[in-house]
Parts: C-alpha cells; sequence; structure tokens
C-alpha cells in the first residue's frame, strides 16, 4: 500500500523542497483521479506498508544505491507478482530536509539509476519509458535539454540562471517563476545522468531517435 507524503502544516521548507512536494502532490491526484494507476515506480518508502516477509523474501534492500533503493526494491516486488494500492487516506507528513546541492544531485543519480535498473537489474521496459515521457515533457524543457545536454558550460550557465530565476520568484512571490524554474534544473541534471550513465549525448539523442521519441 502506498500513501501520500504531504507537506507539513508546521514548518516553512526549502523552495526546491517545497517543489518536491508538489510534484508529490500531483502523483497523488492522477492516481485519485484515475489517470495514473499505482505502479512500483510511487514506492517511495517514507509512506508505504506491506508485510515484512515480502522484503525479506526480495533480499531487501540493495545497498549499491544511495537513491531509488526504494524504487529498486519495488521492481523485485513486482516482479515476484506484488500489486500497488494508493490509499489516500494513509497520510503521512514529509518533513524533508536537504540542501540544494543534495536535491540536484537526487536529480542527477535518478537519471543513472534508470538506466542501471535497465541494463543490470533486468527492467528492460524502463528506460524506454523514460524516453518515451521525454516526448510529452513540457515544450520548454525538452529545449532546454537539447541545448544543454553535453555541455557543461552552457548547462551550467543555464542552471545557475535557473536558479536565480527560482530565488527571485521565491522573495517576490511568484510562484509560476519559482516552479518553472526548479522543474527546468531538476529535468536537466535527470537527463544528463541518464545521458552520462549510456556513455555521452549523442547516445542519448541516438536511443531517442531509435525509439522514435525525437
Amino acid at each position: 500500500m502506498l500513501g501520500p507524503m504531504l507537506t507539513p502544516p508546521d514548518v516553512r521548507l526549502s523552495p526546491w523542497v517545497r517543489w518536491e512536494q508538489r510534484m508529490l502532490e500531483k502523483q497523488y491526484q492522477n492516481m485519485i483521479q484515475g489517470r495514473w494507476v499505482p505502479t512500483a515506480r510511487q514506492f517511495y518508502t517514507g509512506n508505504t506498508s506491506l508485510a515484512k516477509h515480502y522484503i525479506v523474501e526480495a533480499g531487501g534492500f540493495d545497498p549499491s544505491f544511495r537513491r531509488a533503493e526504494d524504487v529498486e526494491l519495488a521492481f523485485r516486488l513486482k516482479d515476484r507478482g506484488l500489486k500497488f494500492v494508493f490509499n489516500p487516506n494513509a497520510i503521512g507528513y514529509h518533513y524533508a530536509d536537504r540542501s540544494y546541492s543534495s536535491w540536484m544531485n537526487i536529480a542527477y543519480a535518478y537519471g543513472r539509476n534508470d538506466v542501471i535498473m535497465t541494463r543490470q537489474k533486468g527492467q528492460d521496459w524502463l528506460l524506454p519509458t523514460v524516453m518515451a515521457e521525454f516526448g510529452s515533457r513540457n515544450p520548454l524543457v525538452r529545449l532546454l535539454t537539447h541545448m544543454c545536454l553535453g555541455r557543461p558550460g552552457l548547462s551550467q550557465a543555464a542552471i545557475d540562471m535557473m536558479e536565480q530565476a527560482a530565488k527571485i520568484g521565491d522573495r517576490l512571490n511568484i510562484e509560476t517563476m519559482t516552479r518553472f524554474s526548479y522543474s527546468g534544473i531538476f529535468n536537466l541534471r535527470h537527463y544528463q545522468g541518464v545521458a552520462d550513465e549510456l556513455g555521452g549525448a549523442n547516445q542519448f539523442w541516438e536511443m531517442l531517435k531509435h525509439d522514435g521519441n525525437l
């Protein structure tokens, strides 16, 4: 069973964590409204429950994963026949506290792990799914990725500019500016992680072309 990790009412989270919480809440609404079916990809162990013996029988967490270790475990649970159910009433509050640099590193690690789980963990469907999802991203995210992927200097300049825009948006309470800026940073870092684990930007674009998503 998956439950929502809601924003706690008694703390003010850092702006990048607030963005993260909004993305989580968007997922929850999609599942509540039936647009998404709950899957292993939503198995965030900050608020999940299942019988202990299933975890033991699946081999527990893989310590080689510093991020997405819960989702990697969930893929093995899925392969053993477990189904995932979202219960919006099983509420937990997410007291997330991480630095901006840690948040950016998480996005990059998620991208690398998408490739690792596909190639080394038998999840052959995962990377093609990630590539297919690229086509449905916001056009500005796709443009940013096209411009910056494999260009470290330009990528860093774009991230620095978006970081400043996010700070200004947060200071002036312009929520749209803050949200779009952090979305651009997170997605660019994620796709850079995918590309680096594939071997570079050229391999990333070749895979998109091969799968018909470019």
